[in-house]
């Protein structure tokens, strides 16, 4: 096999042709990255906070707004919810075996998000309304990334 370049110390593989190449791609596509997402319109967003059901709680109790909120960027509508919570040990299971978790108020996911999270415990949005399937009392921080609109 031929190779375009040199091999280092470990015989890997080196190449100017693909540094080259990927350099050009780059620069080629450099204006249509700078038109997804210019930083005006990333500053152009907005923090909501996830108002929690009864039956959960905060991860932790301080700086409890910042561990139940949404950014949403209002151009395009692309948001990330931050999640750091508990299922009290009191929470009862819906009829679906699945746990109330919080509710959107002035933005709803356009489809459904849903995350698996470390323990395979899953959850996800249905409308304005996030639902799990986890453990009580034990503590899950996750993201979830999609697109809402206003309601």
């Amino acid at each position: 096999m031929k190779h375009l370049g040199k091999t280092d110390g470990d015989n890997n593989i080196v190449t100017t042709k693909g540094v080259e190449f990927i350099l050009a791609l780059l620069q080629k596509y450099r204006e249509d990255i700078d038109k997804c997402a210019t930083k005006k319109e990333v500053e152009n967003k907005e923090t909501h906070y996830i108002v929690l059901s009864p039956d959960a709680t905060t991860g932790e109790q301080t700086n409890e707004k910042d561990r139940r909120l949404l950014k949403v960027v209002t151009s395009n509508g692309l948001g990330l919810v931050h999640l750091d919570f508990k299922v009290k040990s009191t929470a009862e299971k819906d009829r679906y075996d699945r746990f109330h978790i919080g509710t959107f108020v002035n933005w709803t996911p356009e489809h459904t998000i849903e995350a698996i999270l470390f323990d395979g415990s899953t959850i996800w949005t249905e409308g304005r309304i996030i639902y799990a399937r986890c453990e009580k009392e034990k503590r899950y921080i996750v993201n979830l990334n999609g697109f809402f609109r206003r309601v």
